[in-house]
């Protein structure tokens, strides 16, 4: 049977018959008479290609099992050949009015008078839109926000509570001070007008994820603010260690409208504000847009009777001006609060879906993430597209919470480049992986993120306890009615963590960890079994606190990390926790001001067959250097790892790997390991193969030719 071709133009019409002499308006309408052809008796594969344009999404679109081809069959969206077709989720502002003394909102500075301008928001369903985004030209905008600001030091630090017999773990919690209180310095802030659109934006006591909370109140006298809700640690910046960066802000505040390229919103009034980035006094602005939407484009299938959504392609579009996402109250978080499960959160959602290709797509200037994959999401292909300038995460593959419901797996995530990624959520990684397993995520090309580059996460133990204080790091979305009596030791909650049997390789990383600390450039964490981190290639990952090119933390076991290359990392090259296998990578330079090993394992539970062999680690040319190795509880523990057949060198001191060595030697360890230089081709030029007579060679070590994606 022929295909049949359709095609989308902005000079459509409604109700045309989408031939290329009577264009379809958009690709709403072109699904709608995509789906009357099939009603029709059509069951060939379809192609709709889309005019070059701005097409203005204005409620999301959403393709459910009826829109699926025949059995196969595909239906393809694509950009028009040469043309880049631009979905928007946002809505142009116009009527700009220049603001005069008299008009001036109550703290704005005066040096702001002249240059800032003012115009409705826009509206929905008869109100003001409340923006937590604003773009012009170049991309998103800075909303006005105060310096960094620490909260007053109390007599004692705030500690999370331990939950009374009888109360309901998460309804005390939530509402419980020391996660909804902050206490300021005084003048710090204040009752400000606008107050219902003000937000604290906070790194809340650990320095690994940052919240955006709302304001209930602020007493100027005491000194408290109470937020509209909890964050996720004690509400605290002024404890912790001093190598670690805490701070609040206070964000969309009239006062700090101080500079070009700021902006703040005022539902009250129905009005936003700007000082045009680009300020020459020639005219209002032009070119911004305010989002009127979070979620632009939707696969949605029927959950509960298992019924997807299949075999649609998304090709060659550029998506933009999507809104940033909130958490809302009683959020099911995963994490950390990283993520939230099941949450409109991104610009392009697959929910129930298979056989899905979104490829050569460009997602940028959003304020949310770019691609989600939520719940029942399997055999779905995200190819080659370009993800940047975003507020969130680039691709989140999330599966249902811990319980035997597993059903995203089997996607492959490749040949994309992301960076630039969690510009509002700094916690955002560049791909996240939650309870999906058996994916492939290759070829990638990731690089500057404020957090992690990417991280393979599922439930730790701790998210299990009903009465635990981690209720809103997963404990939401444990689904208890499917796990049955059995204790929850290790060997039964591994059979609930889905994140297992990934396939993370050919990916490049750098530039990541650029604002928050403890964290890596490839981090698995809660994870399941059988994960395999191979031929990756991580480098120039910076950082605070314990900082890694590649961490297997807190309850990992039975995963391999190899043939990797790791260079210059702030931290530990490769850290492990519980039972994993390293082997066969290469670590070159780490450095920092706190030493964590080129190699570390950390003991935190059962560590019997952990394996740290055939590795090279060698130092070249750094002011600080890391020591080869750091163990934890080195006689307890190392007598259940084994640490052998590697290759240790340091170019300026070659004698301080002979005596890292004789160190290890002298508790029965790497007693086949050797110091000699490896005789990479060009180490300093970043080529880390092997010459042919290598002494790496003799110990086992397997040649690397090819790793990361640009190799």
């Amino acid at each position: 049977m022929k295909s049949l071709t359709l095609y989308v133009s902005p000079n459509g019409r409604e109700n045309a018959s989408g031939a290329e002499s009577d264009p379809l308006p958009g690709l709403d309408a072109a699904r709608r008479t995509v789906r009357r052809r099939r009603l029709e008796g059509y069951d060939g594969s379809v192609t709709v290609l889309i005019r070059d344009g701005v097409y203005r999404v204005k409620d999301p679109i959403v393709w459910n099992p009826d829109d699926s081809p025949a059995p196969g069959r595909r239906i393809r969206y694509a950009a028009f050949p040469g043309e880049k077709p631009v979905l928007s989720g946002g809505a142009p502002l116009s009527g700009w009015t220049l603001v005069s003394a008299a008009d001036m909102p109550d703290g704005m500075p005066a040096q702001a008078f002249g240059h800032v301008w003012v115009a409705a928001l826009p509206r929905r369903e008869g109100r003001p839109v409340d923006i937590k985004a604003l773009f012009d030209g170049e991309g998103l905008l800075e909303r006005a926000h105060s310096p960094r600001l620490q909260s007053a030091k109390e007599d004692t630090e705030p500690v999370a509570p331990d939950v009374p017999r009888g109360e309901d773990p998460r309804s005390y919690l939530e509402n419980h001070p020391v996660y909804r209180e902050l206490r300021f310095q005084r003048g710090d802030m204040r009752r400000w007008r606008n107050l219902p659109d003000v937000e604290l934006f906070l790194t809340p006591r650990n320095p690994w994820t940052v919240n955006y909370l709302g304001l209930e109140s602020v007493d100027e006298e005491r000194c408290v603010a109470k937020t509209t809700l909890p964050a996720t640690y004690p509400i605290t910046t002024a404890y912790g260690p001093a190598h670690i960066r805490r701070f609040y802000r206070v964000e969309n505040v009239f006062e700090y409208l101080d500079a070009p390229g700021r902006w703040v919103s005022d539902t009250s009034t129905g009005s936003v504000y700007l000082w045009p980035r680009t300020d020459d006094r020639q005219g209002p602005p032009a070119g911004v847009v305010a989002p009127v939407l979070t979620e632009m484009l939707r696969f949605e299938g029927d959950l509960e009777r298992g019924e997807v959504v299949r075999d649609i392609e998304l090709d060659g579009l550029t998506l933009v001006h999507g809104d940033r996402y909130r958490f809302g109250a009683g959020r099911r978080s995963v994490q950390h609060d990283w993520e939230e499960e099941d949450a409109e959160s991104a610009l392009v959602r697959l929910r129930g879906a298979r056989g899905i290709r979104i490829a050569n797509c460009r997602l940028a200037d959003s304020g949310g993430s770019g691609i989600r994959l939520d719940l029942l999401a399997s055999d779905n292909e995200i190819l080659g597209n370009e993800i940047s300038g975003i507020g969130g995460v680039g691709v989140s593959l999330i599966g249902y919470g811990p319980g035997t419901r597993d059903e995203n797996h089997h996607n492959r995530v490749a040949s994309n480049h992301i960076h630039h990624v969690g510009r509002l959520w700094w916690h955002a990684a560049g791909i996240f992986v939650c309870q999906s397993g058996h994916n492939v995520i290759c070829d990638n090309l990731i690089h500057h993120t404020p957090y992690c580059a990417l991280v393979v996460s599922g439930p730790r133990r701790s998210v299990f306890d009903p009465a635990g204080h981690r209720i809103r790091e997963g404990a939401l979305t444990v689904r208890r009615d499917e796990m049955g009596e059995a204790p929850l030791d290790q060997p039964v909650l591994l059979g609930f963590r889905h994140a297992r049997y990934n396939t993370i390789e050919h990916n490049e990383v750098h530039d990541a960890m650029e604002l928050l600390g403890d964290g890596n450039g490839i981090y698995v964490s809660g994870a399941g079994v059988g994960n395999v981190i191979a031929r990756n290639y991580v480098h120039d990952i910076s950082g605070e606190g314990t900082v890694s090119g590649i961490r297997l933390d807190d309850e990992q076991f039975h995963n391999l990390v190899t043939e990797n290359v790791v260079h210059r990392i702030c931290g530990a090259g490769i850290l492990t926790k519980n039972i994993n296998q390293i082997e066969n990578n290469i670590i070159a330079d780490c450095y920092g001001p706190r030493q964590y090993g080129y190699l570390s394992a950390r003991h935190r539970g059962p560590c019997y067959g952990t394996g740290m062999r055939r590795n090279i680690l060698i130092r070249m040319a750094r002011p600080q250097k890391e020591p080869f190795w750091v163990v934890d509880d080195p006689i307890g523990f190392l007598p259940e790892v084994s640490i052998d057949d590697n290759l240790l060198w340091d170019v300026e001191e070659p004698d301080a790997a002979r005596t890292a060595l004789a160190e290890l030697a002298t508790i029965g360890k790497g007693g086949r390991s050797i110091a000699a230089d490896p005789l990479f081709r060009d180490a300093d030029a970043g080529d880390f193969r092997l010459s042919a007579d290598s002494p790496a060679l003799k110990l086992g070590f397997r040649p690397i030719e090819s790793w990361g994606r640009r190799s």
